[in-house]
């Protein structure tokens, strides 16, 4: 039956399934001990004649108006026992049981293969999404596509689902707070130049009222001198780790700021005094791969985007202005 392969198709399709617990998402019923959700499943369309034949002979299909036969992944651990059979365009459903050697020997072929699939974690921002050099316009879509959820939605989880053809474009959203989802409109003012002139006196404070050591790499990135007084701090954001390291001079009124997220880094330095000079740059760090200690920096010299300088603003002011400081 092997050339007859091209014959069957596998797809994905979105199948509602009655779950029995409670939840504070989804659709509920009068009945709060049922739950309706939506899962993807995979299936594969038949339409061989001779597959159908075959199908119908081993699973007793009593039905002689078959054009296709739809075996459905229930199971979600490939074509087997457990799944199910649907005639088309009776729409019978039949259930696979025991699936005799052949027929397993036949679907043991049947995979889905995505044009293409991205798994991240959440500390991947859509910034560095844009930067990768494979699948660029696929990932510049998924990258607009989180840049609106992370402004408009700020918690987890949430489940979407896209679809799009000729004539329409399905979107459908489910299991989320509906109370966390809020439009969250641009600020027109979210540049240091804006916020410096409030922050840097109470931040050079509070830096010397939260003295912390910094590595090396750190300190030589940062552009340290020795009398200068260093803080850290660790921040979340949702799902996403940041580590803020602060150095300032009292002397010169001199500021730098360095967010880090992995081992990808923005720092500024303010050089202080009444006009404002500063300047910001993109920089990437190594690590020990057995201890994950910073072991080096390298500094791009080069300006982050508008949107990695609005999101280094985004991310300090989040813990400035809630996280932090704490007198």
């Amino acid at each position: 039956m092997g050339s007859a392969y091209k014959n069957v198709m596998t797809n994905v399709f979105t199948f509602v399934i009655l779950f029995a617990f409670y939840s504070v998402w989804g659709q509920k019923p009068e009945n709060q001990d049922i739950f309706v959700d939506q899962e993807k499943l995979y299936y594969a369309i038949i339409k061989d004649p001779l597959l159908i034949k075959m199908f119908s002979h081993d699973f007793h299909i009593i039905d002689n108006e078959i054009s296709k036969l739809k075996i459905i992944d229930l199971t979600s651990n490939g074509f087997g026992n457990g799944d199910l059979i649907l005639t088309l365009p009776g729409n019978e459903v039949y259930y696979i049981d025991q699936a005799t050697e052949r027929v397993r020997k036949e679907m043991n072929g049947w995979k889905f293969q995505a044009n293409c699939t991205f798994v991240y974690e959440h500390r991947i921002t859509p910034e560095m999404m844009e930067r990768r050099r494979d699948r660029r316009a696929e990932h510049s879509i998924l990258a607009a596509l989180l840049r609106g959820l992370n402004k408009n939605y700020k918690d987890i989880p949430i489940k979407l689902w896209l679809e799009r053809d000729s004539t329409y474009s399905d979107f459908e959203i489910w299991g989320y707070n509906i109370d966390k989802m809020k439009v969250f409109a641009s600020s027109k003012k979210n540049s240091w130049a804006d916020h410096r002139k409030n922050i840097i006196d109470p931040l050079i404070t509070w830096i010397k009222k939260h003295p912390e050591e910094q590595p090396y790499t750190i300190r030589q990135l940062l552009e340290s001198e020795r009398s200068d007084l260093t803080s850290a701090v660790e921040f979340n954001i949702r799902d996403r780790s940041f580590s803020i390291f602060l150095r300032c001079s009292e002397e010169t009124r001199e500021l730098a700021i360095c967010i880090l997220e992995g081992n990808d880094a923005i720092k500024l330095i303010d050089q202080g005094g009444v006009k404002e000079t500063h300047h910001l740059e993109v920089a990437i760090l190594t690590r020990n791969e057995e201890t994950g200690e910073i072991i080096g920096a390298y500094s791009k010299r080069t300006s982050p985007t508008a949107e990695q300088t609005t999101e280094f603003m985004n991310i300090f002011l989040s813990w400035w202005n809630e996280g932090n400081p704490v007198e």
